[in-house]
């Protein structure tokens, strides 16, 4: 080839490829339309304590644009606390208060958790502490009705004071367990009596920050009438009562032989207290009452991102985007309906439909199904784990043939209790939790011994594509299949019974709970009778992926197998919280809710043999690894992938939606949607409108196609002929398939109102991926979480150590806890987003998108240029 040809071909390309990174950096975009990219440690904050306490450093990573999420708290420079929480520990709680100086004890929610241990009125609000240790601070006495002196709890809301007509009050409840469960109990308050401190002076606690839609009593982001009429919202707070060796009475604590006995809001306490502001983002709508609206719904793993867009889009447009969770299934059927709306999937209508072809797709979001976990170490495991006590295991790797025994009800702590399959005389091989089984060790030689349960994780009850994606993942691997199909594993493990074969028909797109085993249970001791105690009971279904992760996070199994035999309605009720340092609950989500809530997420093992994280890295292989789904425009996951950099369960959301049954205003609108979703909608950062973690950017060639898609939806002109005939979809299907049923023809109708999500991203070319640009992940406090997040581009894929063989069978290999951990913050600031109107600038988009095109023509010629000698 004559260099000037050459020279042509470079330039050319170049320029196309130019065109294309500047649709992701959002060159071609309104600018002003997003803020910058913050990081999650932006708010974070490091205080210090006082007096006996000055060495001690406590860190919150974030502070402000907060919402229901779990924020890391770490701290140094404390003493290592004693054995039993006899002394020298952290107790943290969320309070309410508009002093600047920060919250009265009175507005602290504290004093009704199910942690009991430690001295006596450690973990409660009772100041009555026996003469021994009367506080010579405290200035509340006991009175008739409060002989215990309880610190009453005072709530952020108004109400008519009954003792005088016309004015308002804070109600207010005594401080005893009972009347505090007017505004919160054991199950729902998210205090932190005590959180232990490591030998070497650190530690670390994970708190819920809870909005008024959470805490009631709290009032943070929440808005309401003060008694001027007039709307307010309260500040908020974090409380830290760090307790040392020495009671209120100035005694040491050994004085008492059983450690401290006060409460942290007795007055000496309470003066050593740490106030941290806590900033919220207002709960409520972004655009006026009024406003038009455009319904979108469908699948979950969209949610996060839609709840950022939303109010940036309400903003620039005045549009407001409403969402609806609804499954896949439910999503595909609604777009054969006769108001199609805007829906996210994952699937598509299968070509053969009648009406597929007048579907129009759009990725807008690249994230993955995880197994999220909330495990402890535990001082009753294996000696070389004794002195992590405590503290949350940062990491795990898990096999198909693992997870398969975890969604099964193969273990024992899975299934009711001696389950007649399970028990060590049915089947002395089925062990009792997934950390007990040497299965597990074997894929993880660091965790021998941890033995901290692990019976199943929290499944959602509704099914969806992503579920389906995970029994895809299971069912190719031949060890797993094996073992659904009744073959032991190399240590005589079986498949319970009741989910032999269960892949035979296909991946099921949900979590059945199929064992029909219910436990006999013995008279109590008020001579009551209780039920047999079956799956459900002990083992029920999560609402959706939002409430298992939040469920495990908060140590929460959803059990409800203690009984309560109070009369007149004696029932199964929810088991406690379980404590700081003692959980062990895992669960099904996805990337972004798992991040929500600073949830570490499992490496899963590819067919590679690597174990590896859902990095942005890992989610761009995994993107580049999809196939041709039979439908123009969309990829097909694919779980089996070899490239050994691919996480195993990546996912694409799309966009879609029917351009002919809709109005114009309902199709300039979404396509308004669809141009901010993946241009300034995927810049990855934590304010309003922008990316959520949890989320890889979208490829230069997935923005290429959703806005192909996005400016055909736009300049849709209704042809004459008749509207094809649509068809209904079945709600369950094999992978990669849905079975279809027909329909009547409908006419063309204005679309209902709905909400818009937040979609998936899907390559039109394998090697797309490898343009996007990612962002470098922040210096912040250690966070011990490994879910997607921002990574260089030049990050290098995961790799593993040498393979671990188990007796009689070849282990993939496992890698080490620090190799493959990528930190996922928690989802944080949210704040308002300077509106800019797009105007014509969209319209220069076709030239981006004609440019975008030529990158597609220029490949072929850097790939031969790439292999030519030099002439």
């Amino acid at each position: 080839m004559r260099p000037s040809r050459v020279a042509g071909r470079v330039t050319f390309a170049a320029v196309a490829w130019g065109t294309a990174i500047a649709l992701v950096t959002g060159s071609w975009a309104p600018r002003a339309a997003v803020a910058d990219t913050s990081s999650p440690d932006s708010s974070a904050v490091t205080v210090s304590g006082t007096g006996e306490f000055a060495s001690l450093k406590i860190s919150v990573n974030q502070t402000a644009g907060l919402i229901d999420q779990v924020v890391h708290v770490t701290w140094t420079g404390a003493t290592p606390t004693q054995t039993g929480f006899m002394a020298d520990y952290l107790q943290i709680m969320q309070c309410w208060g508009d002093d600047p100086a920060g919250p009265t004890r009175e507005h602290c929610e504290f004093g009704n958790s199910a942690d009991t241990r430690g001295g006596p009125q450690v973990t409660t609000r009772q100041l009555n502490a026996g003469s021994t240790f009367t506080d010579p601070a405290e200035t509340q006495v006991a009175t008739a009705d409060n002989p215990y002196n309880y610190v009453p709890f005072e709530s952020s809301t108004w109400v008519d004071d009954p003792a005088s007509p016309g004015h308002q009050i804070h109600p207010t409840v005594l401080g005893n367990r009972q009347d505090l469960g007017k505004f919160f109990d054991a199950q729902s308050t998210n205090e932190l009596p005590l959180n232990a401190t490591g030998v070497d002076g650190t530690g670390e606690a994970f708190f819920e920050t809870m909005t008024a839609e959470e805490a009631p009593g709290l009032g943070c982001g929440g808005v309401s009438s003060g008694p001027d009429g007039q709307p307010r919202t309260p500040k908020c707070w974090m409380v830290i009562v760090p307790r040392g060796e020495t009671e209120v009475n100035g005694q040491p604590s050994t004085d008492n032989g059983a450690g401290l006995v006060s409460s942290p809001l007795s007055q000496t306490n309470w003066d050593q207290r740490i106030v941290i502001p806590l900033q919220f983002t207002p709960i409520g709508l972004s655009c006026p009452i009024g406003s038009p609206e455009q319904r979108t719904s469908g699948q979950e793993v969209a949610a996060e991102a839609v709840y950022r867009w939303q109010a940036a889009l309400c903003n620039q447009s005045g549009t407001v985007y409403s969402y609806s969770k609804a499954s896949d299934d439910a999503a595909r059927r609604q777009l054969l309906s006769r108001s199609p709306g805007l829906d996210f999937i994952t699937n598509p209508v299968p070509a053969s439909n009648p009406a597929a072809g007048g579907i129009s797709y759009s990725p807008v979001a690249v994230s993955a199904g995880v197994i999220a976990f909330n495990v402890d170490f535990r001082s009753f495991g294996g000696i070389a784990l004794r002195a992590k006590s405590g503290q949350r295991v940062p990491a795990i790797n898990l096999t198909p043939r693992l997870v398969a025994k975890l969604i099964t009800e193969s273990y024992q702590l899975g299934a009711p209790p001696n389950d007649p399959p399970l028990t060590a005389a049915a089947n002395p091989s089925n062990v009792l939790g997934l950390t007990y089984d040497p299965d597990f060790y074997a894929a993880n030689p660091d965790l021998v011994g941890l033995n901290s349960g692990g019976g199943d994780i929290l499944m959602p009850f509704a099914p969806s594509d992503l579920i389906q994606e995970l029994w895809t993942w299971i069912d190719g691997d031949p060890a797993a299949k094996a073992f659904l199909d009744g073959a032991p594993d190399p240590w005589g493990m079986t498949v319970n019974p009741s989910f032999l074969k269960l892949t035979d028909a296909g991946p099921p797109n949900g979590f059945p709970k199929q064992d029909p085993y219910c436990a006999p249970q013995s008279i109590d001791n008020t001579g009551s009778q209780p039920p047999d105690l079956c799956t459900l009971d002990v083992r029920p279904y999560a609402n959706d992926m939002h409430d298992a992760a939040r469920s495990a996070a908060r140590g929460d199994t959803l059990s409800r197998a203690q009984w309560d035999s109070t009369p007149p309605q004696p029932h199964y009720k929810k088991v406690p919280l379980q404590i700081s340092g003692q959980e062990s609950v895992m669960a099904f989500t996805d990337a972004a809710t798992a991040a929500r809530y600073s949830l570490p997420v499992a490496r899963l093992i590819n067919s590679s043999g690597s174990f590896v994280a859902p990095t942005t890295t890992s989610l761009a292989a995994g993107v580049a690894s999809m196939t041709a789904s039979g439908v123009p425009g969309v990829m097909s996951a694919n779980p089996r992938s070899t490239d050994p950099a691919a996480y195993p369960l990546t996912s694409i959301t799309y966009a879609a939606t029917v351009p002919s049954m809709l109005t114009s205003t309902a199709r300039a609108n979404y396509a308004d949607f669809i141009q901010y979703a993946v241009t300034a909608g995927q810049q990855p950062g934590f304010d309003v409108g922008q990316l959520p973690i949890g989320y890889a950017p979208l490829t230069p060639a997935l923005v290429t196609l959703a806005l192909t898609a996005e400016i055909s939806l736009r300049n849709y002109v209704s042809p004459t002929a008749p509207t094809p005939t649509p068809t209904a979809i079945s709600s369950t299907h094999p992978a990669g398939q849905t079975p279809t049923a027909t329909k009547k023809p409908t006419p063309t109708k204005a679309p209902v109102k709905t909400k818009s999500p937040a979609p998936r991203t899907t390559p039109s070319s394998p090697s797309a991926s490898a343009t996007v640009a990612y962002i470098a992940p922040p210096a912040a406090a250690p966070v011990t979480s490994s879910f997607p997040a921002p990574l260089p581009a030049t990050t290098s894929p995961v790799t593993s150590p040498a393979p671990v063989s188990p007796p009689g069978t070849t282990v993939a290999p496992a890698a080490s806890t620090a190799a493959s951990t990528a930190v996922l913050q928690p989802v944080a600031e949210s704040r308002p987003t300077p509106a800019v109107a797009a105007g014509s600038a969209r319209y220069a988009l076709i030239v981006v998108l004609g440019l975008g095109g030529l990158c597609a023509l220029s490949g072929p010629t850097l790939l031969r240029l790439g292999r030519r000698r030099p002439e």
